[in-house]
C-alpha cells in the first residue's frame, strides 16, 4: 500500500472508528480506498445481516455492493477479514 492510500486510510478510520461499536462480531471496520471498498475485521462469526447493515452505512441502502470468493489459487487469507466493493453500476457489472 503506498504512503497516500494509507494516510487515507488512516484518516478515514480515524473519523468513523466508532460506528464499528454497533456491529456484533465485528473488531474494526476501515473504508481502504476512497468511496469503493471496505475491509472488515471480525471475530469470525460476523453474520450475512451485519455485513448487510455495514453496507447501508457506510455505502448507503440503494447502493449494491459485492464479496469475491476468489480461485484457490489466487486466495490470500491473512485472517477473518471480509470485504465489501461497492458497484459502479450494477447493471452494468451482471
Amino acid at each position: 500500500m503506498n504512503q497516500k492510500v494509507a494516510d487515507a486510510k488512516a484518516a478515514y478510520c480515524a473519523e468513523h472508528g466508532d460506528k464499528k461499536d454497533k456491529y456484533p462480531n465485528v473488531i474494526d471496520v476501515c473504508w481502504t480506498a476512497k468511496d469503493f471498498w471496505l475491509e472488515i475485521e471480525h471475530d469470525g462469526n460476523v453474520t450475512w445481516d451485519t455485513m448487510q447493515a455495514i453496507k447501508n452505512d457506510f455505502f448507503g441502502e440503494n447502493v449494491t455492493c459485492v464479496e469475491v470468493y476468489p480461485a484457490q489459487t489466487d486466495l490470500i487469507n491473512r485472517g477473518n477479514y471480509r470485504h465489501l466493493w461497492r458497484t459502479p453500476n450494477i447493471a452494468e457489472f451482471c
